[in-house]
């Protein structure tokens, strides 16, 4: 078609006589249009290789996909009252290191919220020595506590120096708006629960925890709450159970640590625990 364009990268139309000619009889000036064109697209295979053009390129590319923050993909969390720390004893006794403290809490926590589901309530204990700095602090996360509901846990923190003070505090919770209603998260009970003093650590406490629900837990975290006479909080701990089946029991037996007063009586408070697929929430629905 005489001096038709041939088609060649985007941009760029060169004559066919260009491409067909011997380069003796080309101008100045076509020589230098015949060298351009030659160049180009190696010029533009460059560019995109290394990541040129209009687009930008991934900040990922030829990696595993990023995975989204669960803060862009989640539902919007719902906002309620901070928990309640209704209760709390803590006790001090010397660690296996000279000059450091186990500093041993329970608390007792409640829901406020008649219509919020709580998952991970967080508190932080912190123990602080006579000019007010720190010496141990930690942030122990729980499971779960359901509309109105009350949950019991005990840990301990370790304090490079003897305290004068602890202090356990809300810090956060994850909140969801939920149908169910506290009426629908009855409680674990225990059965012929049984308390002896233990010489080395406080009293050994035993007996049976029953489930109120037709599905099994597969895991609950179990809190003995020692009292005295007037029912004031002294101390506890925490153990974990495994295997309770549906309207059934699971034994129980584990020591409390020991307390600062004399303890006449204990509570058990369980939860289900983060090992279950039914923690309190799928245990509530139909």
């Amino acid at each position: 078609m005489g001096d038709q364009a041939e088609p060649q990268a985007r941009g760029t139309v060169i004559p066919r006589r260009l491409l067909s000619a011997e380069p003796e009889r080309l101008s100045a000036k076509e020589k230098r249009t015949m060298t351009r064109s030659r160049w180009l697209p190696l010029i533009l295979l460059l560019a995109v290789a290394c990541g040129g053009g209009d687009e930008p390129a991934s900040p990922n590319a030829g990696g595993p996909a990023t995975p989204q923050s669960p803060a862009a993909t989640a539902a919007p969390e719902a906002r309620g009252k901070p928990f309640e720390i209704v209760e709390s004893a803590t006790n001090i006794s010397p660690s296996f290191t000279a000059g450091e403290f186990f500093v041993t809490w329970a608390a007792v926590m409640k829901n406020p919220n008649a219509d919020l589901f709580g998952s991970f309530p967080t508190v932080v204990v912190t123990a602080r020595d006579d000019q007010g700095a720190v010496v141990g602090t930690d942030d122990h996360v729980m499971e779960s506590i359901p509309p109105g509901g009350t949950i019991a846990f005990a840990s301990q923190v370790k304090a490079t120096a003897r305290p004068t003070t602890i202090d356990i505090a809300f810090k956060k919770v994850a909140w969801t708006k939920t149908q169910t209603k506290s009426a629908d998260y009855p409680p674990f009970t225990a059965e012929k629960v049984a308390m002896k003093p233990d010489r080395v650590a406080g009293f050994t406490v035993t007996g049976d925890l029953r489930n109120p629900y037709a599905k099994p837990v597969e895991q609950l975290a179990v809190t003995a709450l020692v009292r005295d006479a007037a029912g004031k909080l002294l101390g506890g701990r925490t153990t974990f159970v495994d295997a309770l089946p549906a309207r059934g029991t699971v034994p129980f037996s584990f020591t409390t640590g020991v307390v600062t007063g004399t303890g006449t009586k204990v509570d058990i408070v369980a939860v289900p625990w983060g090992g279950s697929p039914n923690t309190w929430n799928q245990l509530a629905s139909p």
